[in-house]
């Protein structure tokens, strides 16, 4: 497919929602020692209540990014129908930002919206295009947690 017709009927600004996930206290630990996020405000289930205005551990904001973007591009409808209907396949992760609102802490659950914000052909790459894609997480309270954006480079066959 021609690099000018990649973006031909995708469902630009369709949102889609992800499936939910717990972040248990297990996990939560996990989490924090396999990225070295090992400051008190991770760690400390006491420094976090007794000494932050959070009242517990919070979760890295890095980790927070990943796992809205994974819970996004693993189990959103919009995900399956751009690989299984579109024909369009990830060539290269170039990028993502994010912008932290409310904080994660053990026991949280997440979504993630998601949806093509943008997609233009590749200037140094035929047949390839830039695809940005957005990710909002929201927790059991409906409170947005983080806004993701995703650049990626994509190709349609």
């Amino acid at each position: 497919m021609a690099s000018a017709d990649i973006a031909e009927g995708l469902p630009i600004g369709e949102k889609a929602r992800s499936a939910g996930r717990t972040i248990s206290e297990g996990e939560f630990a996990l989490l924090t020692d396999l990225t070295w996020t090992t400051g008190e405000l991770h760690t400390n289930k006491e420094y976090g209540a007794h000494e932050t205005s959070f009242g517990e551990r919070l979760l890295g904001g890095p980790i927070v990014a990943a796992l809205v973007a994974s819970l996004a591009s693993n189990t959103t409808a919009l995900h399956r129908a751009l690989h299984e209907t579109y024909g369009v396949r990830t060539v290269a992760a170039m990028g993502i930002a994010a912008q932290y609102h409310t904080p994660v802490k053990p026991g949280d659950t997440l979504w993630a919206d998601t949806w093509i914000d943008s997609i233009r052909p590749s200037k140094s790459r035929p047949g390839q295009a830039i695809l940005t894609a957005r990710d909002d997480g929201f927790n059991q309270n409906d409170e947005l947690v983080i806004e993701v954006t995703r650049t990626l480079l994509v190709e349609r066959g």
